[in-house]
C-alpha cells in the first residue's frame, strides 16, 4: 500500500465580526446595552471621552454620546463641552464664533475651520453640532502650541509663569513610564522629560479651566485617549482638583487598528489597572491570518 502524505497549507482570514457598536463595562468585564451605559453616565457630572484623533467613526460616536446623555438627563441648555483642540487664551474668539453658530450665522464647518485653521477639522462636526443643537456651551482649556513650545525645548522653567495652573503637578510614575515607552526611539531621555512636562501641563491646564470656567451641571471633555487612559493624566488631575466631582472615563476604540486578540488585551492590564470605566468600540478588527496544516493518508 502506498502511503501518500499531503501537507496542505492554507491561509484563512478569520475576522471577529460585530465589534462595531459594542460597549464594555471595564470594571465588570461585561458587554452592556447602550441604555445601561447612559444610566451609569447620568450619575456623573464630568464625562471624559478619550479619543483617536481625526477618525470619522470616533467623532460620530462622540456626537452620539453627547446627544444621548443630554437627552437622557434632560440637561438641554445646562451642559458644556471642553475640547483639547481649543485653547484658553482664544476663549473670547471661540465664544464669539460659537454664538454665531447658535444663531445660524456661521456654519459648524466654518467654526471648525476658523478655530483650527484647517478644513481637516470638519470631521469633528458631530460633537459641535450636538452641542449647538442642544443649547450647550463650548470651552477651550489647553495652551496653544506657541505657549507650550518653551516647555518642549527648555522644560517647565521656560514657561511663562502666568500660564502655569495653580497647584500644578506633574503626572505620576506610571504615567511617565507609559509615556517614556511610547516616546522611546523618538526622543532623547532629556527631551522625553520636557515632553512629559508639556503633556502634564496640558492635563492640568484643562482640568483647572474646566472647574474655573464651567458653570453648568454637566460637562464633557473630549481629549486624546493617552491623556485619560488608566485614569492617569487629565482624569487624575480632575479628581485631585475636586474630590467631590463625579467623574467617569470613557474611551472610544477604533477596532480597525487591532486584531481581535489585541483588542482583548487592551483593557486587561495587571500593572496599570482598568484602561477606562467604559469602552465603546467602533469599526471591526483587522483580519487574523491563520496557518492551517492538514494531512491525508491513503
Amino acid at each position: 500500500m502506498i502511503i501518500q502524505i499531503f501537507l496542505t497549507f492554507s491561509f484563512i482570514l478569520a475576522v471577529q465580526a460585530d465589534w462595531d457598536g459594542k460597549i464594555l463595562n471595564v470594571r465588570t468585564k461585561q458587554n452592556i446595552p447602550r441604555l445601561e451605559l447612559l444610566t451609569d453616565l447620568s450619575l456623573n457630572n464630568i464625562i471624559v471621552i478619550g479619543e483617536k484623533h481625526y477618525t470619522k467613526e470616533v467623532q460620530v460616536e462622540e456626537g452620539k454620546i453627547i446627544s444621548d446623555v443630554v437627552a437622557f438627563t434632560n440637561k438641554e441648555n445646562d451642559f458644556s463641552l471642553f475640547w483639547e483642540f481649543l485653547n484658553a487664551s482664544s476663549q473670547n474668539k471661540t465664544q464669539s464664533l460659537f454664538k454665531q453658530v447658535m444663531a445660524h450665522e456661521v456654519s459648524v464647518a466654518d467654526f471648525l475651520i476658523k478655530t483650527q485653521g484647517s478644513a481637516k477639522a470638519v470631521i469633528y462636526s458631530p460633537m459641535i453640532e450636538a452641542t449647538a443643537n442642544l443649547g450647550g456651551q463650548i470651552f477651550g482649556g489647553n495652551l496653544s502650541r506657541d505657549e507650550k513650545a518653551p516647555v518642549v525645548s527648555g522644560g517647565l522653567a521656560a514657561l511663562d509663569p502666568k500660564l502655569l495652573p495653580p497647584n500644578f503637578k506633574l503626572g505620576g510614575a506610571n504615567y511617565l513610564e507609559r509615556f517614556t515607552e511610547v516616546m522611546r526611539g523618538h526622543a532623547t531621555p532629556e527631551q522625553i522629560i520636557n515632553y512629559f512636562a508639556a503633556q502634564s501641563l496640558v492635563d492640568d491646564a484643562i482640568a483647572y479651566h474646566l472647574y474655573q470656567d464651567s458653570k453648568t451641571s454637566l460637562n464633557f471633555l473630549v481629549i486624546g485617549a493617552f491623556h485619560s487612559m488608566y485614569s492617569d493624566g487629565v482624569v487624575a488631575r480632575l479628581k485631585e482638583r475636586d474630590s467631590h466631582s463625579k467623574i467617569v472615563n470613557i474611551e472610544i476604540i477604533d477596532c480597525s487598528d487591532y486584531t481581535t486578540q489585541e483588542i482583548e488585551g487592551l483593557y486587561l492590564n495587571d500593572k496599570y489597572g482598568d484602561r477606562a470605566d467604559f469602552i465603546v468600540f467602533v469599526n471591526e478588527p483587522q483580519p487574523t491570518l491563520s496557518l492551517i496544516s492538514g494531512s491525508s493518508f491513503e
